[in-house]
């Protein structure tokens, strides 16, 4: 750690401790205000937007400023056939899902159950989903920057590939606290199979294009439950 530059050891700290206890701290607080405040829900979403960018935007200067290839966290350009078909391919199958979903937003009355813990975070009006797929972009680019390349290449460097796998995605997770242990299980373990994914690849590209489809769908979904649930209360009122 005492040969780390100055700079890395400040993000390491911020991103070790300080995120994971704020995520655990401050998000009963954030539910407690969007439950009695939705309309803010929007302003939320622009400060985690920024947070995820200037974190990201940190990392990066932080490298460039020592010197360290973007090579070491998987950032680099993708000049893999495979892997770019391989992106293709995720990308049209997500555009069928989205297309399938608002098709037959009937399917949707069972999903109300499961996403019950955070739907008070997902849009409910078409404002507030625009602004989550600027979130979704900055989460998917930020959050595997700073998790899967950034943290989890210095962790390597101190010890197992493994451990590291196992300990940044337990700080992911807790940085996810706040939207309730189930969210954050599955933060977890999304973070978990990214990091396979980057160690299998040796890009980091895939799960940041993954991470993005993944919040875009819950997003979209948590909007269509709303709208649907909306829809039902309308025509209830009218009959």
């Amino acid at each position: 750690m005492s040969n780390l530059p100055i700079l890395y050891v400040i993000i390491l700290l911020l991103v070790g401790l300080l995120m994971p206890v704020m995520g655990v701290l401050n998000g009963p607080k954030v539910r407690e205000l969007l439950d009695s405040h939705p309309e803010k829900r929007i302003s939320v979403y622009f400060q985690t937007i920024v947070m995820l960018i200037l974190m990201g935007g940190l990392v990066l200067i932080a490298m460039w400023l020592n010197q360290h290839s973007l090579d070491a966290i998987g950032a680099q350009f993708l000049t893999n056939g495979v892997s770019l078909s391989v992106l293709l391919v995720i990308c049209l199958g997500f555009l069928l899902l989205i297309n399938l979903i608002n098709s037959k937003r009937h399917w949707l009355r069972g999903l109300k159950h499961t996403y019950h813990q955070v739907m008070y975070i997902l849009p409910a009006s078409s404002r507030e989903y625009r602004t989550s797929i600027l979130m979704a972009f900055a989460a998917g680019f930020s959050e595997e920057i700073v998790f899967r390349g950034f943290l989890f290449h210095q962790m390597t460097l101190f010890i197992p590939i493994m451990p590291s796998v196992i300990l940044v995605n337990v700080i992911f997770g807790l940085c996810h606290w706040g939207t309730g242990f189930r969210n954050a299980s599955w933060s977890f373990l999304l973070g978990v199979i990214w990091c396979l994914i980057f160690l299998w690849t040796g890009s980091l590209w895939i799960p940041v294009l993954t991470h993005i489809l993944v919040d875009l769908l819950s997003m979209t979904l948590g909007y269509q439950i709303n709208r649907l649930s909306r829809d039902t209360l309308t025509q209830s009122a009218d009959s």
